[in-house]
């Protein structure tokens, strides 16, 4: 497996289904994958929920102590794993962690995983840390 960092940001919804594209197939082909899903009550929360074949875990931007526990604890058990954290500006914005904690994270998780984050808004702090970087616009027609 190779660690790397994705940075997909820009429109919220493409932004995850760019990342969601990659971990749909890295099950088809059977490799560990795992979503975290940071919800500020999207309405299309209901079509990740119905997702049952991927392995989906949904805290509402809201329950700081629970997505603290996650990146301090949880997140160090993650290994040989495909793993998109969506809408991880939330993390900032709603200054859950710092910005300084979460890179080093971050960093930490991709010595033993590929992470794939998607956000709103451009931060070079993550770009600085990504392998790959994409801005996803929606263009109207």
């Amino acid at each position: 497996m190779i660690h790397q960092v994705h940075f997909y940001y820009g429109d919220r919804l493409r932004a995850f289904h760019a990342g969601l594209g990659i971990v749909v197939r890295a099950l088809g082909h059977s490799i560990n994958s795992k979503i975290l899903f940071l919800d500020q009550s999207y309405e299309w929360i209901e079509d990740i929920i119905s997702l049952e074949e991927v392995p989906v875990e949904i805290i509402s931007i809201d329950d700081h102590p629970k997505i603290q526990d996650f990146f301090l604890n949880e997140i160090k058990k993650i290994e040989d794993t495909i793993f998109l954290i969506a809408n991880i500006d939330l993390i900032v914005q709603h200054k859950v962690l710092e910005m300084k904690e979460l890179l080093h994270l971050l960093s930490k998780i991709k010595e033993r995983n590929e992470v794939i984050l998607t956000s709103e808004t451009k931060y070079t702090e993550f770009e600085k840390i990504a392998e790959y970087v994409s801005f996803i616009s929606v263009k109207k027609m």
